[in-house]
């Protein structure tokens, strides 16, 4: 079994045709790799947007930045929201560090909140001589 990337069903991995939204399981093959990443975002399994928005933030890739944005405000699992959080400040454009921003101004969790201060450059990593 897989998931169809554009309704995320769980389908046969032999399917051409996802039976669900008719999505041409063949066809993903020729779309650019970053929109992969950014279609990845929306997976149901939870370690899949992590890794997807690590990598986005290591691209660089600006074109991201609203779907990361989008994780960021409304997804409830702290560690994809602080996957989000990491990747926007590796992106580091205009609108990327506008969202981290106005995080700033709202109560966030433990794992959001050490993610928005490493994604903003407000930590600082301490040598185990110095603990």
């Amino acid at each position: 079994m897989q998931f169809c990337t554009e309704c995320w069903k769980e389908i046969e991995v032999a399917a051409g045709l996802c039976p669900y939204c008719g999505t041409d399981q063949n066809e993903l093959g020729l779309e650019p790799f970053v929109r992969k990443l950014i279609r990845a975002l929306h997976s149901p399994e939870p370690e899949t947007p992590i890794r997807a928005a690590y990598v986005l933030g290591q691209l660089q890739a600006s074109e991201a930045v609203p779907s990361l944005v989008e994780i960021v405000d409304g997804d409830s699992d702290p560690f994809i929201k602080a996957s989000g959080i990491r990747a926007l400040g590796a992106i580091g454009d205009h609108d990327a560090m506008t969202c981290l921003n106005r995080l700033r101004m709202f109560e966030l969790g433990l794992v959001e909140t050490r993610a928005l201060q490493e994604a903003l450059g407000l930590t600082r990593n301490v040598a185990p001589s110095e603990t």
